[in-house]
Formats: structure tokens, sequence, C-alpha cells
């Protein structure tokens, strides 16, 4: 084809013009086609936001509109016209396929081809192609385009509780996520205050996952509430109960280098070994050299009293550590009772538990007053009067005071109970018994110098039980109550009172 021959360059010149008009109105119409269906798209999703809440879906709902404009100029490129279908429109409007036949026999030189396409470029050179192809939007498309933006503003504007409750709820995510970082900064914050170990700081990590995963399923304020407090209470409790721990190890650490001094090589390695898996808890790099440097000194020969006096100082460290965690937190140390005394007439041996005395007796001319102590692993109270005018009364127990008091004439000596009452410390780390019913058994007086007499009373009604930390047995029934709340229909107003109740007991 010889595009620079004169003749040829017109007829092509006429037929770029049809086309661009062709293709002008095809563009037109495949973008209106475009943007109504992005617009009908749109009023589904409006419709679909009115009845179920989903936050903002009628806005964003308009971003359907330019993937389908989008997707309407694509169909354009693959639909436009070509030079041939230019020729073809022309020539439908009157020209009668003169227009088609020059633009087939351009590369023709012939005669005829020469004479046909002459009379082509004489006929289109009068052709008003604006005329003939006007440029013109379907006034039908335009009329279904209003009317779905039209029904698109209504639906976006009308309120309904399903928005409304989206609207909430986002609020609430939002709320949740602030709070859900706050407890974050609160753990860590922890963590950098308190020395804890890492299977500690695993469980108060799993505590604040439990806690981001209720503040996310919130659906409320209450229940961000609620969660938040949960969390609270949980994590408090956590610490307490860590630190309470990491003290009463401290202790033992503390109990098993004063041991060493006084144990054979072979016991020494067994506490050793002990020192070092407490160390390595207690993360204490210091105390677990100092524990290495004994075991090689052990392994030699002997441990020196510098690595005795060493190991000391660090254990004594580690106490006072723990104890100033426990004070930074409210809390007091547990008080250390082993030790218990007894005024009674005559002596209790140590560590040996006595029936309740029940009896009394006289002898003549004669009085012994001593000192005794008293251990057991039974708590009770038990006192019996006799008829010989002597009253008698036993009390002690693990981890606190007994008293004993009995009087005669003459001599003699009887026996403190092991059994006797103990009273619940709060937060202290006072210890308290889990009672059961028994009864105890009786005590004769033992017979003085002179004359005596006995009389037996029937059986006393006591408590006896296990001795344990008050503030585990709080945290363990703290939990036990939370968990149920989690899994129990119960009323929120009754969920307050319990919780109100348990932050009470654990103060």
């Amino acid at each position: 084809m010889r595009e620079n021959d004169n003749d040829n360059r017109k007829l092509l010149e006429f037929i770029d013009k049809v086309r661009h008009r062709l293709n002008l109105n095809l563009f037109a119409d495949m973008l209106l086609y475009g943007i109504i269906g992005g617009l009908s798209g749109w009023l589904i999703v409006n419709i679909f936001s009115m009845l179920v809440p989903v936050y903002k879906a009628e806005k964003y709902g308009a971003f359907l509109i330019i993937p389908c404009a989008v997707a309407g100029i694509v169909f354009f490129v693959i639909k436009r016209f070509s030079r041939k279908d230019a020729a073809l429109k022309a020539d439908l409007t009157g020209l009668k396929e003169r227009v088609t036949t020059a633009y087939e026999n351009m590369e023709k030189d012939d005669m005829f081809s020469k004479v046909q396409r002459a009379d082509a470029l004489r006929t289109i050179s009068s052709y008003d192609v604006k005329k003939n192809f006007p440029f013109k939007v379907s006034m039908k498309k335009l009329a279904i385009l209003l009317a779905f933006v039209l029904a698109v503003t209504v639906t976006m504007l009308i309120p309904t509780k399903a928005r409304v409750k989206a609207e909430v709820t986002h609020g609430v995510k939002v709320e949740a996520e602030k709070k859900a970082e706050e407890l974050e900064k609160k753990l860590e914050k922890l963590k950098e205050e308190y020395n804890l170990t890492d299977e500690q700081l695993k469980e108060l990590d799993d505590l604040l996952k439990e806690a981001i995963k209720e503040l996310r399923d919130s659906m409320s304020d209450e229940d961000l509430k609620r969660a938040e407090e949960r969390f609270a209470a949980k994590s408090e409790q956590k610490l307490k109960d860590s630190l309470s721990d990491n003290f009463e190890k401290a202790k033992e650490a503390q109990k098993n280098v004063s041991l060493l001094e006084n144990q054979t090589p072979a016991e020494q390695a067994e506490t050793l070994a002990k020192l070092e898996q407490q160390a390595k808890d207690a993360k204490d790099a210091e105390m677990a050299k100092a524990v290495d440097d004994a075991k090689q000194e052990l392994e030699n020969g002997a441990i020196s009293d510098a690595a005795m006096n060493n190991m000391d100082n660090l254990s004594q460290r580690a106490l006072e550590n723990a104890k100033a965690d426990l004070e930074k937190a409210g809390m007091e140390p547990p008080k250390d009772t082993n030790n218990g005394n007894g005024d009674n007439n005559g002596s209790t041996p140590t560590g040996s538990p006595s029936p309740t005395p029940t009896g009394s007796e006289n002898g003549n001319n004669g009085e012994n007053n001593g000192n005794g102590e008293g251990q057991g692993n039974q708590n009770g109270n038990g006192e019996g009067q006799g008829n010989q005018n002597q009253n008698g009364e036993g009390q002690g127990g693990q981890n606190q005071n007994g008293q004993g008091q009995g009087g005669q004439n003459g001599q003699g000596w009887n026996q403190g109970s092991e059994n006797g009452n103990e009273n619940p410390i709060n937060k202290t780390g006072e210890r308290i018994s889990v009672p059961n019913n028994t009864t105890d058994q009786n005590l004769n007086g033992k017979k003085g110098e002179g004359d005596s007499s006995k009389t037996d009373n029937g059986p006393t009604l006591t408590w006896e039980g296990t001795s344990v930390d008050y503030s585990t047995v709080v945290g363990e029934y703290t939990k036990k109550a939370y968990e149920e709340l989690d899994t129990t229909d119960v009323p929120a107003s009754m969920q307050d009172l319990i919780k109100d109740y348990f932050t009470e007991i654990n103060k």
C-alpha cells in the first residue's frame, strides 16, 4: 500500500475521521455501562448493610465503581472500530460502498480502480462527518444512571438498627485495641519491676493473650470493662502468687546454704544440686557461679569457708530482694513462726504431739513450772477440767505459738496438745488449716508426790486438717470463681458482686 499517494492519503484521512467519531460514541457507551454496573453493586451493598451490621459497608460500596468503570474501558479497547469497520459504517450513510471499495483497492493501479477511487474522493469531499456521525449519549442510559445514583444515595442515608450496631461494635473494637495496648504496656512494666522466672513470665503472657482475645471478642463497653477487670484480678493474683513463691524459694535456698556446714560430703553434693537448680530457676547468675565453684571445691576435697560465706551472702541478698518485691507489691513477707512456746506445769518434749489434757490432780507441797516447745501437723483446740480444782489447757500447731498451763499442788507435769487454733491472716503468707472434725484423746495428769486423784472426762471435739498458705488458697478460689463466671450464665449484677467479694478478700 502506498500511503504517500495523494488520493490514498485523502481516503485514509476520511476513514480515520469516521472511525474517531464511532469510537468516541462507543467509549461513552462502555463507560456508562461500567459506571451503572458499579452503582448497581453499590446499591446491593447498601441494602445488605441495612440488614447486617457491617461497619461503613455503604461507603465501601463506592469502590466498586472504579473497577467497573475500568472494566468498561477494557471492553471498549477490545470492541473499538477498525478502518474497515469505519468504511462500512460510512457507506451505510448513503455512499453506496464507494469508500469500502476504494479502501480495498488502494494498492491497485489499474484503470478501473483509479476511476472508482476518483469517484469516491469526489463524493467524500462534500461529506460532513460530524453531521452523519454526531457525538451523542443515550438518554435511556443516562436515565438509568441517574436512577441508580438516587437509589444509592437514599439507601446510604437511611439509619437502621444494623448500622447503629455496626457503629457501636466498631467503636468497641477500636477501644479494645487501645485497651490491649495498655495491658501490654502494664505487663512489660511488671516484668521490669519484679524478678520473675521464665515460667512465671510465660504464665503472665498467657493471661495477657487470653485478655486480648476477650477484649477483641467484646461486643459492648460493658464486655470491655469486665475483660479488663478480669485480667487485672487474675494478673494481680498471679503476681502475688509468684512473688510469694519466690520468697519461699529464697528462704529454702538460704536454709540449704546454712545446712552445708554440718553435712557430710555426700549430703553437701545433694544440697549443692538443689541450690544449683534454685539459682537456675531464679535466674541468679552469681549464685549459680558460686554454687559451681563450691561443687568444684567439694570434688577437690572440701568446700572452703570463703565459698560458704559467698553463698550465704548471695542467698541473703536474694531473700532480701524477694522480700523487697513483696513489699513493692503491697504484701507482707510471711512470718517465720516455726517454734512454739509452752508454759506448762512441767515440760513438753520438742516435736512430740501430745493429747489434750482433760484431767487434774492434787499433790502435796510441790510446784514445778517450766517451758516447753510443741510442734505438730494438726490444728485444734481442746480443754479439759478435772474435779480437783485444776484447769488444763493446751494449744499448739505447726508455724504457730502454743501455750499450755496447768497448776497443781505437788510435783507433776502434763503435756500440751499438738491440736490448737490458728487464725488466718490475709496476705502475709501466714498459714491456715483446712479442718475436718475429729476427736482428741484424753490425757491423764502425772501423779506427783503425795495423795492424788484423777477424773477422766469424755472426748472433746477438735479440729484436724492440713496447714496451707493463705494466699495460695485465696488464689485458687479466686481463679475457680472467675472460671465459673466465664462458663456459666450468671447475671451481670451478681458477677459484679462476686468480683467485689474476691477483690475485697485479696486486699
